[in-house]
Order: structure tokens, then C-alpha cells, then sequence
């Protein structure tokens, strides 16, 4: 099963989210910061991370980017309420995740 971290800190937008991606056949665990996140990625085997850019604490990755020995980020896109975009966007990420470290 595929394991997502959500951070995000809208509750609205956090429910449709998980709500969608459990309905996908995700595991997801969330944060509500980077803070959070951080802390979910040290205890926890994530294979992708859906980050909301404008965390009220951060300014979404800046400030987390120094902890993490290697970010990079295969798909940016505009948070909506039809999560297509999304999934589709996830399953490229993690096809192309697998075709790389088969």
C-alpha cells in the first residue's frame, strides 16, 4: 500500500484530501506544519509527500529545506477542489518512483 504524508492545514481541504486519497487505496498520515511533517518522516516509511505551499508557519519548503538531504519535487499544482489533477499526478510520481529504483 502506498504511504502519503498530507500536510496541510486547512481542515476543509485536509478531509477532501484524505478522503480522496484513502478512496484511492492510500495509507495517509497527516501534518498540520512542517514541523509535523518532519516528524512523520523521521518515524514513519512515506513513498510521497502532498505539501501545501503556504503553511501559516512556514512559507511551505523554505524553511524545512536545510533538514532533508535530498528534496526534489516532480510535480507542482494548484490546490482545487476536483483532486483529478492530483491523482493523476501522484500516480506518474510514484510509476515513475518504481520504473527508477527498479
Amino acid at each position: 500500500m502506498t504511504t502519503i504524508l498530507l500536510v496541510e492545514d486547512e481542515e476543509q481541504q485536509t478531509q477532501l484530501y484524505e478522503e480522496e486519497l484513502r478512496e484511492a487505496g492510500c495509507e495517509v498520515l497527516l501534518a498540520r506544519d512542517g514541523g509535523e511533517a518532519l516528524d512523520i518522516l523521521r518515524e514513519s516509511q512515506v513513498d510521497l509527500v502532498v505539501l501545501d505551499m503556504e503553511l501559516p508557519d512556514t512559507d511551505g519548503i523554505p524553511e524545512y529545506r536545510h533538514k532533508f538531504i535530498t528534496w526534489t519535487a516532480e510535480h507542482y499544482i494548484v490546490k482545487s477542489s476536483d483532486l483529478g489533477n492530483l491523482k493523476a499526478r501522484i500516480r506518474e510520481s510514484l510509476e515513475f518512483r518504481t520504473r527508477t529504483t527498479s
